[in-house]
């Protein structure tokens, strides 16, 4: 994985997906440079000057698409914006999550999200699902054509949004799927603007997903698969072991048992990303609590005692599967292993990404075009019947 920052996986990570969503790295080199001496530093430092770089390039490139815009170049301003949506969710991304100017934050991100998609007429379609009294926000993208087409449900990781899966998750639409990519509870957009928090039930509202499809014409409903990214490696085979109607899961990262936050070593005292359990943000556990609705470490942990797929993927009844990089630092590929071996799910499939090939990486995360191809070229030829 290309890594700029000296010992900040949570930086690294956020960079090298970062620079596959805007399609450059001479932009936000200037950001990185900026910040690259604070890299090992006082975590509370470090950030600021992380917001802060960060939050001078999506304003500056804000800028930059109004003036497209308004000299009636639509198709200009609609790359800027979303380049300024991906540099601010990244703004978002490293503040506390009970910082009082981070939604402010994460509303302009997906402000400036809305208008690129708008404006460079990508087809994308912004729908709400409703549960539980509020709605699950979703990205639908259509396959091409007229004609119905089967679909796959995507659902977020730990800490993922729906914005920055977009760009990768075009794949399926180039092989005759549709997409619908959720923001979960616990995640993107449910969490921050709908209060909706995590559960580990995920087929709650899975299968309210599911019967949003089944109200469409312009969808192939009897073909719906389930894909989770992450956690969401978790959650996806979760809902798809209670859910029938869902005929194909994968995890993209498997996630077997769910691992309490360790407490994070100083900054600079240790590299951060040498075995299982490195650190995808600044605090995993004040994330954790606020994902979930907790308030302390201790109801983490009881929860963390039920966050498990042993006896749960032996009930999938549909094909399923489990993608993982072999030299992945958040979660062991164990539990890739795990997943496979006790799932009982007709043509179960296992990938491990060898470094000999590329995407070793938790969920392939040093080159994501491996995984996403790999995942869409495996719903597609269970959908065709090949």
């Amino acid at each position: 994985m290309f890594e700029y920052f000296k010992d900040n996986y949570a930086w690294n990570i956020a960079v090298a997906t970062l620079v596959e969503e805007v399609g450059t790295l001479a932009e936000p080199m200037e950001a990185f440079q900026a910040v690259a001496h604070l890299a090992d530093a006082d975590p509370t430092v470090a950030n600021q000057a992380w917001h802060d770089a960060m939050m001078a390039l999506g304003q500056r490139l804000e800028r930059l698409a109004d003036e497209d815009l308004a000299a009636g170049h639509a198709l200009s301003a609609a790359r800027k914006y979303h380049r300024a949506s991906m540099y601010l969710i990244r703004v978002e991304r490293m503040m506390p999550p009970r910082n009082s100017d981070r939604l402010a934050v994460y509303r302009r991100a997906l402000a400036n999200f809305r208008k690129a998609r708008e404006l460079g007429r990508d087809g994308v379609e912004f729908v709400g699902i409703p549960f539980e009294g509020k709605v699950i926000p979703a990205l639908l993208v259509k396959a091409k054509g007229s004609a119905p087409a089967p679909i796959v449900i995507h659902l977020q990781g730990f800490d993922s949004v729906k914005e920055t899966q977009w760009p990768m998750l075009q794949e399926y639409r180039r092989r005759g799927l549709s997409v619908l990519i959720l923001d979960q509870p616990g995640a993107g957009e449910a969490l921050r603007l709908h209060g909706l928090t995590a559960r580990i039930e995920s087929e709650t509202y899975v299968s309210r997903a599911v019967d949003y499809i089944l109200g469409r014409a312009d969808i192939r409903t009897e073909q719906i698969g389930l894909a989770g990214l992450s956690m969401g490696g978790f959650l996806a085979p979760r809902a798809a072991a209670f859910e029938p109607r869902i005929r194909a899961v994968a995890s993209w990262g498997a996630f077997f048992r769910l691992r309490p936050p360790a407490p994070q070593p100083a900054a600079g005292s240790a590299r951060s990303g040498e075995a299982p359990g490195a650190a995808s943000l600044p605090s995993m556990l004040a994330h954790a609590l606020w994902s979930w609705g907790l308030d302390t470490p201790q109801e983490f942990g009881a929860l963390a005692e039920r966050f498990t797929l042993e006896g749960v993927v032996d009930k999938i009844r549909c094909p399923y599967l489990v993608m993982h990089g072999e030299g992945d630092r958040q979660i062991p590929w164990s539990d890739a292993v795990a997943t496979y071996e006790q799932t009982t799910a007709p043509g179960k499939r296992l990938k491990i990404f060898r470094k000999d090939e590329g995407g070793i990486e938790h969920c392939q995360l040093d080159n994501r075009a491996f995984g996403a191809d790999y995942l869409t070229d495996w719903f597609a030829e269970i959908f065709s019947g090949r």
